[in-house]
């Protein structure tokens, strides 16, 4: 088949066709490279331009007035999700979602063999209802924390070298039921149909699991650089 040929015929091919060559590509790899028996996958998501249409789902209308007084042009961004394996440098799975944390759940529940499954993820996945997904897919996982604006207990880690076990209990219960009986409380939006009625923090938070629960994971802190001439140690 010649590009023209293809080019002239490609309304024809439905997007679920991609889905399945792509899956066809992947099970080819019958004997893939692991670090002691685990496969090790990362998690990440890019945006992607496509071209400008305003009846496009993805569609995004100027926003703002940058710094140097330029208005943002329109443009068409699709944001899409990834699971990445490192060691055989493959994509494995793909999806379409803005909400990263989301993105990233969904592919996490599309791991298959959990118990040879080793998953990482950055900065930007933290937070209880990811922990406790990652807790509950049947594999390992280790999710890079940042220093600030994380959980209190890993906050006040002491800036040193540390492994520590940590639980948190957590609920979506009234704050006066969490202050009582000692749960951390998650303020989500519990009526979707009425988001507009809470804030935009409530709004965007998540918790997918039931009214009361202990989060357990591990907390590994280590030296990476050197702070006077901030190389690699």
């Amino acid at each position: 088949m010649t590009a023209s040929a293809y080019v002239q015929q490609r309304q024809k091919l439905k997007p679920e066709a991609y889905r399945d060559v792509f899956e066809l590509f992947n099970r080819t790899l019958t004997d893939p490279k692991t670090m002691n028996g685990l496969r090790m996958y990362a998690i990440d998501g890019s945006d992607i331009c496509t071209p400008v249409n305003k009846k496009s789902r993805w569609y995004i209308k100027r926003q703002y007035i940058r710094k140097d007084g330029q208005e943002t042009k329109e443009t068409c961004l699709l944001h899409g999700n990834f699971v990445y394996d490192l060691l055989n440098k493959q994509y494995m799975d793909f999806n379409e979602n803005r909400d990263e944390r989301t993105g990233a759940i969904d592919l996490i529940e599309g791991i298959e063999d959990t118990d040879n499954a080793l998953v990482i993820m950055d900065r930007g996945y933290t937070g209880y209802n990811m922990v406790e997904h990652c807790n509950r897919y049947g594999g390992y996982y280790v999710i890079r924390f940042p220093l600030s604006n994380t959980f209190k207990e890993i906050n006040e880690l002491p800036d040193a070298l540390c492994d520590k076990d940590i639980e948190i209990k957590v609920s979506t219960h009234c704050q006066q039921f969490c202050d009582i009986y000692g749960y951390r409380h998650i303020a989500v939006c519990k009526n979707k149909k009425d988001v507009d009625a809470y804030s935009e923090a409530t709004g965007y938070s998540q918790w997918d699991f039931e009214d009361r629960c202990t989060v357990k994971f591990r907390v590994c802190k280590f030296k990476i650089n050197d702070p006077e001439s901030g190389k690699s140690v």
